[in-house]
């Protein structure tokens, strides 16, 4: 998993949020050899990336401003810094069995797919319930009893079937990019602020794009914690608008939205990959 580069942007907001993504990096650390770039963004530093002694990890401090995490622009910058062809665009509370992360990389490495999402995806019906009887997303809970033993040794495989909680997933978490075709495929969408659905918009744009997007039968492990106490944008009702614009429209429209971004334009990835 040498040609893989994991980005991760944080805001320690709670104690779990701490503990999970200290279980995180050790688990990649562990079980892959990939790079991670992480950028911290809060009101001062958290996270002390010395605790785990590795020469894989590049990190970033960022003061917060004006109280909003803006989770695209962080991802976007780190993205701008990947010299990987493979990039996964990373949760901080979220882990993969060992062999998906391998899977995932030999799929984009050998020109089969452009984007891969690493477990199942669960089809909300017209009807209101998710289609089939598996989903793609195990749920984790801290305070579910006898969790030591995984937290100690990070093989899922000692998580037992009362600690697993099935639920239903459909975007997020972690996304498998060939890291050109990320750049070119317009990166994040940093209008897009705050816990918008981001990542909606993004798996249905690289789809109408014409990319090569895959689920594969796997799953998403996801430590649970508490919801963000960030303030709502004040444009919150525009970004929704903007949302719907994006995932309804076609092709045409939404290279022509993007190709008028600015923001992009301070990119030098995008530069050098896209002429706009």
């Amino acid at each position: 998993m040498s040609n893989l580069t994991s980005i991760i942007p944080i805001k320690i907001d709670s104690e779990q949020r701490r503990k999970n993504i200290d279980v995180t990096l050790r688990y990649l650390l562990q079980n892959t050899n990939s790079k991670i770039i992480i950028t911290e963004c809060d009101d001062f530093q958290k996270l002390d990336v010395s605790l785990y002694n590795s020469d894989r990890i590049k990190y970033k401090f960022e003061k917060i401003k004006n109280n909003f995490f803006h989770r695209t622009r962080l991802i976007n910058q780190m993205l701008n810094e990947v010299d990987t062809p493979v990039v996964a665009n990373y949760d901080a509370d979220v882990v993969l069995p060992k062999t998906t992360y391998e899977i995932a990389e030999q799929l984009i490495l050998s020109n089969q797919v452009d984007v891969l999402y690493p477990y199942l995806f669960n089809k909300l019906e017209s009807n209101g319930y998710y289609n089939g009887n598996r989903f793609g997303q195990i749920r984790i809970f801290s305070d579910t009893p006898g969790l030591d033993k995984f937290y100690k040794t990070l093989n899922i495989d000692d998580l037992k079937p009362d600690q697993r909680s099935p639920w239903p997933s459909q975007y997020g978490h972690v996304q498998f990019f060939n890291t050109d075709c990320y750049i070119k495929g317009f990166m994040e969408n940093e209008n897009y602020i705050h816990w918008c659905p981001e990542d909606e918009e993004r798996g249905i744009r690289f789809q109408k794009l014409g990319y090569r997007v895959t689920w594969i039968d796997s799953l998403v492990y996801h430590q649970e914690h508490p919801a963000s106490n960030q303030p709502k944008p004040s444009n919150l009702n525009e970004i929704y608008k903007l949302h719907n614009y994006l995932t309804t429209g076609h092709k045409e429209s939404i290279e022509d939205y993007y190709k008028n971004q600015e923001y992009l334009q301070q990119y030098n990835s995008y530069k050098k990959l896209c002429t706009v």
